[in-house]
């Protein structure tokens, strides 16, 4: 997931949400991400993700949460039902003033509540003017071993849109005059470098699916 929010010009990390209870925590949230407006990587030559529906002229922000097949594609409790964690997390992204948290956290909680009726046309967005810029919020679910979402699902992230995507990236089908894609791979870091290598293993003639991914790191 975070390789393929920093293909499409994300900033990502992930945040521990805190709790006043010794040895306890309120939430984790997988990651945040964020994107500024003027994002340009044209040597690549590659698009940002069209299923992402990246905001034009935004910092956009993206709340994200990892779940599995078996999980309902819904925001953990802590999110769903606590606006003091929301309120935690929109104070640490630090960019709304105290008089504009309060309307931030609201729509952010309307967002993380399940609904009866879902879309998987759009993904959910607030969008907000500030004196420091316009901003977009919007709540993702990554849920890798499911399909594409149904009518009446709301719109998540597949594992195969992942895959897909980072391929296009990773192994495009010509060589690129304004892109190396052969260098030192360790230099995407620790975290990164063995999912960096599966795309770049050169018997691979295509991203594959979830499945070859989790077998290839015995998953």
């Amino acid at each position: 997931m975070n390789l393929f929010l920093r293909l499409n010009g994300y900033l990502t990390t992930g945040l521990i949400i805190h709790s006043s209870t010794f040895g306890k925590n309120q939430t984790e949230i997988d990651t945040v991400a964020i994107r500024f407006p003027y994002h340009n990587q044209d040597d690549r030559v590659v698009d940002c993700s069209e299923y992402l529906q990246i905001p034009i002229g935004t910092i956009d922000i993206i709340i994200s949460e990892v779940k599995s097949g078996k999980e309902p594609i819904q925001f953990n409790q802590s999110l769903r039902g606590d606006k003091n964690s929301i309120e935690k997390l929109v104070k640490w992204v630090g960019a709304f003033e105290t008089n504009e948290i309060d309307s931030v956290v609201d729509a952010l909680d309307g967002f993380f509540k399940p609904k009866t009726i879902n879309t998987p046309e759009n993904f959910n967005s607030y969008i907000i003017q500030t004196k420091n810029g316009k901003y977009s919020i919007r709540p993702i679910i990554f849920s890798l071993d499911r399909p594409l979402p149904k009518k009446n699902q709301t719109r998540f992230v597949s594992g195969q849109t992942i895959l897909d995507f980072i391929w296009s990236c990773l192994r495009p089908d010509n060589e690129r005059a304004s892109c190396s894609t052969t260098y030192n791979y360790n230099m995407w870091g620790h975290s990164l470098l063995p999912i960096v290598q599966y795309f770049k293993n050169p018997k691979l003639n295509s991203a594959g699916n979830i499945n070859d991914f989790y077998k290839y790191f015995n998953c």
